[in-house]
């Protein structure tokens, strides 16, 4: 009879491959869903994308006076392991605000980089993508010591940050939905005016606030 001490030391060391093998069943399946998902909707999908790229390289195109305040679009096709078609889109503003410190003179100018991202890529279930919405302050405030050095702290400056990732229908992603991302990313409109409702978040993602 085996002892208990050694069915245990077994279980340990299949333990580990197990769980990768049911890890690597897991993605294959995922991978092949997104397959089936994007060979159906093909068409709709790219037609999409292909239109959103069309717009921002038109708004790309303006003179630099009119493309005040977020100056260029940066878009990307990206890759993806699932090989889901993962396109993103982004801009970014500058400006400067005063907020609290943790040290005198406890309101300071601020510099920040307001960015602004939009991600999309084919969803795992049928019809559908996923939309992630992506909104952010970046500003770097230090606190100095009393030795003299300097570190990196967190401000209390009260702006909305958020990362939304949506469950969108594919045959919804048209052409007055390219404009209205268009109005998002330029600084024109705020996330409310896009059609994305709440009950379509799939998930939470995490923003690390400066």
């Amino acid at each position: 009879m085996t002892h208990w001490l050694e069915e245990a030391e077994h279980e340990k060391q299949e333990d580990p491959r197990r769980k990768q093998k049911v890890s690597r069943t897991i993605i294959q399946q995922k991978t092949e869903d997104i397959r089936k998902n994007y060979e159906a909707n093909k068409e709709a999908y790219d037609n999409f994308i292909n239109a959103l790229f069309s717009v921002c390289q038109r708004a790309n195109s303006l003179p630099a006076e009119m493309r005040e305040p977020w100056g260029i679009i940066e878009t990307k096709a990206k890759e993806s392991k699932m090989n889901s078609h993962l396109f993103s889109f982004l801009t970014r503003e500058r400006f400067d605000m005063r907020a609290p410190t943790k040290s005198f003179p406890f309101m300071k100018l601020q510099h920040y980089k307001h960015v602004r991202k939009i991600m999309f890529s084919v969803s795992k279930d049928m019809g559908m993508a996923n939309v992630e919405v992506y909104e952010d302050y970046v500003v770097k405030s230090r606190l100095n010591n009393e030795d003299g050095s300097q570190e990196k702290t967190k401000i209390n400056d009260g702006l909305d940050r958020f990362h939304l990732v949506y469950h969108y229908t594919i045959g919804e992603m048209n052409d007055p939905l390219t404009m209205q991302i268009l109005d998002w990313l330029a600084f024109k409109e705020e996330i409310d005016y896009m059609p994305f409702k709440k009950e379509q978040i799939k998930r939470l993602g995490k923003i690390q606030s400066a």
